[in-house]
């Protein structure tokens, strides 16, 4: 391929842009979905659903209709403030991104010209063998909920290296992968207990139940989240952080400790689309990052193709 594995120390941060195209929506479109989702559409037993009164009809009624007159177009950060809707919000959500993960594990393959995920493997396989695949000088920090990266690298290693499961999830442990806000949960390849979630296949009762619990609201208050923590020490130690697909919400870069004038770390640059050259400036006036101000259409592939480089 004419280059070898990942060598500098490398720090990849993902918001919801950095799933989007493998099919999974937006922050904003998130939003709407859940406005729009029926009280009956939670995909399970609703006589159990029915018992507990945060999924009561009347509960979820309350809370779209107190989402919808917040002002504030994220679930997350809604819930962040109206702790008594948590549970209820995250099963919206938990129900609305299984469904995408099914639709993203019948399709696997990122739209031509779009599949950064592609890319990253292609930069971690190159020139290492197997036992060599966790040596590669990689972090990820993601906000997202969706676990279609990690799926995408355990497939991908399986097919290319020929190695067992078990082979195959022992290596990618090696790579520290930290969802800051949790996740629907995880698969049985990273855990083997029986509230496990596959790819692809979650939505059931049991499944959202597991998402309630593996999902996280984090707020102020939390000052010493053990992720957050974590993902600190990882930046530090980076001599490249790339933000992909992030909205640089500034209780996220405050978080990350990306603030202008906190910031004393590496190379720091990042995506942009969608964004106006009025946003970007005040981006840039509370975070650091090198952003190509002249691409504002420009997505994790094309920030990777004409930007950086993960060479």
């Amino acid at each position: 391929m004419g280059y070898v594995m990942i060598e500098t120390p490398t720090v990849l941060v993902l918001g919801a842009g950095a799933s989007n195209p493998y099919g999974f929506p937006s922050e904003g479109e998130l939003y709407r979905e859940v406005l729009d989702m029926k009280p009956k559409a939670f995909p399970m037993d609703v006589a159990q659903f029915g018992r507990t009164k945060m999924f009561r009809t009347r509960k979820v009624l309350e809370f779209k209709a107190e989402l919808r007159d917040s002002g504030v177009k994220s679930v997350d950060v809604f819930l962040e403030s109206r702790e008594e809707f948590e549970k209820v919000g995250k099963a919206a959500m938990a129900c609305i991104l299984s469904r995408y993960e099914t639709a993203a594990l019948a399709r696997p393959d990122g739209p031509d010209k779009r599949d950064w995920y592609c890319y990253l493997w292609e930069r971690m396989c190159a020139g290492a063998s197997f036992d060599d695949l966790g040596e590669n000088r990689l972090s990820i920090l993601t906000f997202n909920y969706d676990r279609s990266l990690e799926d995408f690298l355990f497939r991908a290693a399986r097919a290319y290296y020929g190695q067992s499961p078990d082979e195959c999830a022992r290596t990618l442990r090696a790579i520290n992968i930290i969802h800051l806000h949790g996740s629907l949960g995880p698969m049985p390849w990273q855990d083997r207990g029986a509230w496990s979630v596959p790819f692809g296949r979650g939505g059931s009762f049991k499944d959202v139940r597991v998402a309630i619990s593996s999902m996280k609201v984090v707020r102020d208050s939390q000052v010493e989240d053990p992720d957050f923590m974590r993902a600190g020490e990882l930046l530090r130690a980076a001599e490249r952080v790339y933000l992909l697909g992030f909205g640089y919400r500034p209780a996220n870069v405050s978080r990350l400790g990306l603030d202008v004038g906190r910031w004393t770390g590496c190379e720091l640059a990042g995506t942009c689309c969608g964004l106006g050259a009025r946003q970007i400036a005040d981006i840039q006036a509370r975070c650091p990052v090198d952003i190509s101000v002249d691409r504002k259409d420009q997505d994790c592939m094309a920030f990777f193709r004409e930007y950086r480089s993960l060479a």
